[in-house]
């Protein structure tokens, strides 16, 4: 009896011992192919795109992709892409992130222009809170005209 107890402990034993080492084999070789892994898509998503349509994804796209199509995911400087996103005058906010699948994602905001400024020189939007930021791309609005000191 105690001879049975001692086979089925060393076989429970050494069967957990090969779990444990299938899986932090396969981790590990998980981990070395994501870290070899290059960027394969750039995703842009505008949340608010049906409210206003301040920002254009083809160019959100273009500043982001020429950063991280096809390098390694692990050289992608997120942080630095979320900040040159958010320097465009338009955005609100924004986020940068990798998925599983190699993709960076961009997720961002807009500002939500409500009048427009022309003083015949330089055209800039304004939001409700008074942020200023240039006329890339035109959009029906009251229009203010004359010498206005911006």
């Amino acid at each position: 009896m105690v001879k049975r107890i001692i086979i089925i402990a060393s076989v429970c034993i050494s069967f957990l011992g090969l779990c444990g080492a299938y899986f932090y084999f396969v981790g590990n070789l998980a981990a070395q192919k994501k870290h070899d892994a290059e960027c394969r898509c750039v995703n842009v998503t505008i949340l608010d795109s049906l409210e206003s349509s301040a920002v254009n994804v083809q160019e959100i796209y273009t500043l982001v992709s020429g950063h991280a199509l096809g390098k390694p995911m692990e050289a992608i400087d997120l942080k630095g892409l979320e900040g040159l996103v958010r320097s465009n005058g338009e955005v609100m906010g924004a986020e940068v992130y990798t998925d599983a699948y190699c993709n960076v994602e961009v997720t961002l905001t807009q500002r939500k222009p409500v009048v427009r400024f022309d003083n015949g020189e330089n055209d800039f939007y304004s939001d409700a809170g008074g942020y200023l930021f240039p006329v890339k791309h035109h959009i029906e609005m009251p229009v203010v005209t004359g010498h206005i000191p911006l």
